[in-house]
């Protein structure tokens, strides 16, 4: 304590504040040259430094400074900077007041620090003013010189604050898109199913067209459900019917793109019956789809090389228009090949995929 103060200045917390005037940027007590400050926007104009400037790791105050200083800049000019500021201080005591500073140049501040120390024993507070050389030594660096008389005595050290970043969270990984379907799969929720339950595209693929023909007699369509222990059981031909009548284990279809895809299963099968009973190619317009109830697709026949989907649906949905009955809502796939009149092109495929022509 200096000589002449009474003993209710010995606040070791008037040394914290201002420590923390200098961790908040300059001692410039000293200085006997006038303020000049820049002009803005030129190649002098001050940093940025809004924010909260701090002691980067916890330290306690020495017997002439303070520790666990933060400067809390909230308001900046062309020409000034100012905000609040906090300080720990020997004994226990508390600082907190208000910093503000002149810019010199774009690396030059200095700050002057005022306000009020709390928690020195025996005295309700203790006012202080400390000024501080503060340099600026990069964007979130400021180192802070300072010197001063206070009610707890002469005050001189050096500081570096740094700026607190907000380390701003990568945005969460987004889950991968779907995949597209294959080219050579027509997705079922872009068609319109005519003549047919219209609610087709929503049941579920539990089938792969392995093989498509194209020959002068009959148009041959095979799967993997249609034989074997896996296959497909033959369905009542009535929704909530029995089999005593006989039963259909699927119903054949085509997909034409007639401004938008259409499509419609109309040749049913049971458990056995020939492949070609497909009919040829050539006569879909008589055989498949021949009058009004398959509007737009009626009477229509696909020219050479022209883009049709084929699928199955299990059981039978020809002229049935609603589905909710069925004791099945299962279907293939819709593949994509080119039509052929009956020229005896044949398609084949591995999972429901085009392996060759």
């Amino acid at each position: 304590m200096a000589k002449g103060m009474t003993r209710h200045h010995p606040i070791p917390a008037a040394a914290l504040v201002a420590a923390f005037a200098l961790s908040t940027a300059c001692t410039y007590g000293h200085s006997s040259s006038p303020l000049s400050p820049t002009t803005p926007g030129g190649s002098n104009s001050p940093t940025p430094m809004t924010g909260l400037w701090a002691t980067q790791t916890a330290s306690l105050p020495s017997p002439s400074s303070c520790g666990n200083l933060m400067w809390s800049i909230s308001n900046q000019t062309s020409t000034t900077i100012s905000g609040t500021f906090t300080a720990d201080c020997p004994g226990g005591v508390s600082v907190s007041g208000n910093a503000s500073g002149q810019f010199i140049d774009s690396q030059h501040v200095p700050i002057t620090v005022t306000g009020t120390a709390t928690g020195v024993s025996g005295i309700a507070s203790c006012p202080f003013t400390i000024n501080a050389n503060g340099v600026i030594q990069d964007s979130n660096t400021l180192q802070v010189t300072y010197t001063g008389t206070t009610c707890v005595g002469p005050l001189q050290g050096t500081q570096t604050l740094r700026r607190a970043t907000a380390s701003t969270p990568p945005p969460p990984t987004p889950p991968p898109p779907a995949p597209p379907p294959p080219a050579n799969i027509l997705p079922a929720s872009q068609v319109t199913f005519v003549n047919n339950p219209p609610d087709i595209a929503s049941w579920a693929v539990t089938a792969k067209i392995t093989f498509v023909q194209f020959r002068s007699d009959a148009l041959i369509v095979d799967f993997d459900r249609r034989t074997g222990d896996n296959a497909w059981p033959d369905l009542p031909f009535d929704p909530g019917g029995s089999l005593s009548g006989g039963g259909i284990q699927y119903t054949l279809g085509l997909c034409f793109n007639l401004n938008g895809w259409y499509c419609s299963a109309a040749i049913q099968f049971w458990q056995g019956r020939e492949l070609e009973a497909g009919a040829a190619p050539s006569s879909i317009p008589q055989t498949w789809y021949y009058d009004s109830r398959w509007a737009p697709m009626n009477g229509y026949l696909p020219a050479q090389g022209e883009t049709v989907g084929i699928f199955v649906v299990h059981g039978n949905v020809r002229n049935l228009h609603d589905g909710s009955q069925l004791l099945a809502h299962e279907r293939s796939e819709i593949v994509l090949v080119p039509f052929d009149r009956g020229n005896g092109t044949s398609y084949t495929f591995s999972q429901g995929r085009l392996l060759k022509r």
